[in-house]
C-alpha cells in the first residue's frame, strides 16, 4: 500500500488536525487539506432526486396496480411533489432554483410527456401481488442466438 505524505501548510496546526492525523493520515488529509469533511444536514441534491423518484413510483403504482388512468396517475405524482417535497424544500430554506418544487414538477411533467405510461415497459407482478415499478435493466439486443433461436438480452 502506498502512503500519502501529509504536509500541513502552517507550522502551527489546530489540535483537531493533530488528532485527525493521529487517528488516520488519510482522514487528516481529507478534513484539513482537501476540506472534504462531511456536512451535517440534508443534501438538496439527494432530497430532490429522492422526491422525483418517489413521485414516479407513486405514479406508476397508481397506473399499473390501482388502474388509475394516466392523467390522474401523473397528477398523483405532481401532488406528492407539491405537498411533500415542497415542505422539505421550504423547511431547509434551500436557495437552489434548479431543485425548486416548481422546476421539479416541470421536469416531472416533461418526463411523462416523453415517456408515456404503459408504452415504456410492462411491469412484473410478484407472487405476493406487488407490482414492480422500476425501469428494467434488461434490454432486447435484436440479435438472435443461433443455437436457441431466442433474442439475446443486454443487461
Amino acid at each position: 500500500m502506498r502512503t500519502i505524505p501529509i504536509y500541513l501548510r502552517d507550522s502551527v496546526s489546530p489540535t483537531t488536525s493533530i488528532a485527525d492525523m493521529q487517528r488516520c493520515k488519510y482522514l487528516a488529509f481529507l478534513n484539513n487539506i482537501a476540506h472534504l469533511s462531511g456536512k451535517a444536514g440534508r443534501s438538496i441534491h439527494l432530497e430532490a432526486g429522492g422526491g422525483f423518484a418517489k413521485a414516479i413510483e407513486i405514479t406508476r403504482i397508481a397506473f399499473f396496480k390501482d388502474g388509475v388512468d394516466d392523467y390522474d396517475a401523473v397528477n398523483l405524482g405532481l401532488d406528492y411533489l407539491e405537498t411533500e417535497y415542497s415542505v422539505i424544500y421550504a423547511a431547509e430554506r434551500w436557495k437552489d432554483e434548479n431543485k425548486s418544487p416548481t422546476k421539479l414538477m416541470k421536469a416531472f411533467e416533461f418526463y411523462f410527456r416523453t415517456y408515456h405510461l404503459g408504452s415504456e415497459y410492462t411491469p412484473y407482478t410478484l407472487t405476493d401481488g406487488t407490482v414492480t415499478v422500476e425501469q428494467p435493466l434488461l434490454y432486447d439486443s435484436g440479435i438472435v442466438n443461433p443455437f436457441t433461436g431466442n433474442t439475446l438480452k443486454i443487461s
